[in-house]
């Protein structure tokens, strides 16, 4: 081993100078006006806006932190101070009691999400959206309030938060997120959820697709999808249902020599015509099935769409697999379910944070990266563009922002702020 001669010294240097992009993204946006016009007067307004302690919550779990503790790992960070706040640092007991506050207010955190994705359908005006809705659980240790033991798959038995998550795929951004106690199956309440969001962007764009599994198929479902005019949906059924008696085998194809049989069903009630796309596997059949009818195993979407070839459709659903992508990049990168409180109205405000910042991102992602970034998900996006160092220099009365050698080199950066300046 080579001897070096090494000195440890202090510097006024970050290691996250390309936060810089991010702050610059929310002062074009003008989110702390979007944050009074939705919540209004939260509290007095003293050394820090309420916006600015999420701000800072946001810089750091972007930066990797997942505890409200980890604020204090900026502490001596010139640089994040001055891009989100000011010269000095809020204490994590101050961001605490925003999110406290934060926590009682549904409707306006629901409201603040709305308003972000409205930003890029006002923007890039698309005609097509296609929403998805999933449930999550957090398994958690300690005492937090209303940490249930429920159905949490990853740790059977286990206290546990669920969250319901509504997002866009297309944009990797989130429309809307809910948390309730472990013991709370994320179905509760769910027609009510995606009816708010699609009485709010079912008017913005020509055509939306609603894809859901199993666990949110119910006739009330169905008809809450079908009452609107441009609106079309794929949910997984529960059962073979009305169409039991009519899987015969000449009702089946198999599609370029797949083992998977595929067939369309059409199915009458109410006056409303509604498919069933049935795909079909045969069984293990080492089991000893002794009866048919069980020798194949079912899959069975329902729809509002006709016309489409069956394997298709189930190619087209199983994109929703981006959904449980976005959830684990949600957990993983974005501290969902790891900042949790004794007091419950901040644990739903935490995870509210965590999927604002992960909506920023899908901002970043979609205004300020070409094609070959934004397939980046947020650990290489930590690496290629927050992971700068920086340093914050005064000269001549003005503050100057020096990164040094960004990965993605000097011109790709400077077309990244030009973007954002364009918003």
């Amino acid at each position: 081993m080579v001897n070096l001669r090494y000195e440890i010294v202090e510097q006024n240097a970050s290691s996250f100078g390309g936060l810089h992009a991010i702050a610059f993204l929310l002062d074009r946006i003008k989110i702390k006006e979007l944050f009074d016009n939705v919540f209004g007067r939260i509290r007095r307004v003293r050394r820090y806006h309420p916006m600015d302690n999420i701000s800072f919550l946001i810089s750091s779990i972007l930066c990797g932190g997942d505890r409200l503790s980890d604020i204090e790992r900026l502490s001596g960070d010139d640089v994040s101070q001055e891009l989100f706040g000011g010269e000095t640092l809020p204490c994590d007991t101050t961001i605490r009691d925003d999110l406290l506050r934060l926590g009682d207010l549904n409707s306006e955190r629901r409201e603040l999400l709305f308003q972000l994705n409205e930003l890029l359908i006002s923007k890039y005006k698309p005609a097509t959206m296609t929403i998805d809705m999933d449930g999550t659980s957090t398994s958690v240790e300690g005492h937090q309030e209303y940490a249930e033991k429920g159905y949490c798959p990853e740790n059977i038995g286990s206290r546990c938060f669920q969250h319901r998550i509504i997002s866009w795929h297309e944009m990797g951004m989130i429309l809307s997120i809910e948390t309730y106690p472990g013991n709370t199956h994320c179905s509760y309440g769910s027609v009510d959820s995606i009816g708010l969001v699609l009485d709010r962007f079912a008017p913005q764009v020509e055509h939306i697709l609603v894809r859901l599994d199993s666990g949110f198929y119910s006739e009330e479902m169905l008809e809450k999808l079908e009452s609107y005019g441009n609106v079309e949906y794929e949910v997984v059924a529960r059962g073979l249902g009305a169409i039991a008696e009519d899987l015969s085998d000449d009702r089946f194809k198999s599609y370029h020599g797949s083992e998977r049989e595929y067939g369309t069903f059409r199915h009458f009630m109410g006056g409303k015509v509604r498919v069933y796309y049935v795909e079909r596997s045969l069984r293990d059949m080492d089991q000893g099935v002794l009866f048919d009818e069980v020798r194949w195993v079912y899959r069975i979407i329902v729809s509002n769409r006709s016309g489409k070839q069956p394997h298709k459709l189930f190619d087209e659903y199983n994109h929703r697999g981006c959904q449980e992508q976005l959830i684990c990049e949600l957990k993983s990168e974005f501290a969902l379910g790891s900042i949790v409180s004794g007091d419950f109205c901040v644990t739903i405000a935490a995870a509210w944070v965590s999927a604002l910042a992960c909506t920023i991102m899908g901002l970043f992602r979609k205004i300020a990266l070409r094609l070959e970034y934004r397939r980046f998900r947020m650990k290489r996006i930590r690496y290629w563009f927050i992971n700068i160092v920086a340093k914050l220099v005064k000269h001549g009365g003005r503050k100057i922002l020096k990164l040094f050698c960004p990965p993605i080199l000097q011109w790709r950066y400077d077309k990244i702020i030009q973007r954002i300046a364009a918003l």
